[in-house]
Order: C-alpha cells, then sequence, then structure tokens
C-alpha cells in the first residue's frame, strides 16, 4: 500500500502490516508502545531533515522495519547530517522522560513501561554502530575533521568493537530466559551489514 503524505511516498510492504497484526493479536498493550516509540522515533529525523531544509523521497515500512529514503540533490552539511541522525534518539529521551514523569505522578505501571521502551531504543540507535543513529552521527563529525574514508573505517572499528560485548549480553539474555532472542537477532543483523559495508570500504 502507498500514499502521499508530506511531499513523500509512504509505503507499508505486508509483512510489516502482518507482523504488527500477529503482534497486537499476542500483545495488544506492548507494541503499541513499540511501535509508537518507533514511529516517533522516525518522525523525528523527518521533521528534522524538514527543518534543514531537504524532503525525504519515500518511507518505508517493510521487513526490516522503518526506512527513510532520501531524496538525491538535497545534500545537508555534515552538522545538519549529524543533527538528524540525533533527533530520532533526543525525540524517545523526551518521551522516556515525560512518560517516566507522568507515571510518576498517576501511578501508572503502563505508562513507566512505555517510558522504559522509549529509553531502550534511543540507547541502542545510539551505539556507535555504523548501522544506527549514533554511528551516522559519529561519522558525520568526524567528516568535519577526516575524510571520508578515514571516517568510515573509524567507526567500522568502533561498531565491531562494540557489537562484540552486544553479542555476549544477547547469549546471556537467551540462555536466562530461554526464549529472548532479539538483541542476539539485532546484533546479528547489524553485524551483517557491518560486513556488506566494509566491502566497500
Amino acid at each position: 500500500m502507498q500514499f502521499n503524505a508530506w511531499g513523500m511516498t509512504v509505503s507499508i510492504g505486508f509483512p510489516f502490516a502482518a507482523a504488527v497484526t500477529l503482534m497486537l493479536f499476542y500483545d495488544a498493550s506492548g507494541t503499541a508502545a513499540c511501535l509508537s516509540a518507533a514511529l516517533l522515533h522516525e518522525a523525528g529525523h523527518l521533521i528534522c531533515l524538514k527543518r534543514c531544509g531537504e524532503t525525504p523521497r519515500e518511507l518505508r515500512l517493510g521487513f526490516a522495519g522503518m526506512e527513510i529514503v532520501r531524496a538525491k540533490g538535497q545534500g545537508l552539511s555534515f552538522t545538519q547530517e549529524a543533527l538528524a541522525a540525533l533527533a530520532g534518539p533526543a525525540v524517545n529521551l523526551f518521551l522516556f522522560a515525560l512518560l517516566l514523569a507522568c507515571g510518576a505522578w498517576r501511578q501508572d505501571a503502563r505508562l513507566a513501561e512505555a517510558a522504559l521502551v522509549n529509553l531502550s531504543l534511543a540507547l541502542f540507535n545510539l551505539l556507535p554502530v555504523s548501522a544506527l543513529d549514533g554511528g551516522r552521527a559519529l561519522y558525520f563529525c568526524l567528516c568535519r575533521r577526516y575524510s571520508m574514508r578515514t571516517a568510515r573505517r573509524a567507526v567500522a572499528v568502533l561498531s565491531t568493537l562494540c557489537l562484540l560485548p552486544c553479542a555476549f549480553l544477547g547469549f546471556f539474555f537467551l540462555l536466562r530466559s530461554g526464549y529472548n532472542v532479539s538483541l542476539l537477532l539485532a546484533v546479528g543483523y547489524l553485524c551483517f551489514l557491518l560486513v556488506a559495508e566494509r566491502g566497500n570500504l
């Protein structure tokens, strides 16, 4: 399904719609919190890009999650690119503080859980891994002082150093819970992207 919104195309793939439907069927409250956090995260990127003068070409919601497809010929400065990368986690951190305060005031455990979802999403995306927002922001900051090739290599090294302990942590969660493979799958996907990227260095 496709439709136009805010000057860009929004594409919703069948795998994304099916996955959301299944998650809502089995865990409506938890899925709603995660989906809202992810959508607002992407909204932060989009708003920042708009403020910097760029209109993305497409927002894809597919098997791999949500992806903003950038338009060609609308290049931003390194500082603007870094800010756009950090805008998503910044929204989640703001929501974490807001929901945590509201949850404490109303003594609502669901609001506290939603706050933790936003905090987890923000912290995970701020990791200095090339495929994540933290790695992108670091790359563009390094590009201000070094060549793009040097910046890519530096971020690739940091990505490896960061993903190794995350992989061990994923195995720990799996062994302890017996079923929680989410972190391990995420690390595996990021490792795959890192290996594919290294082939282009």
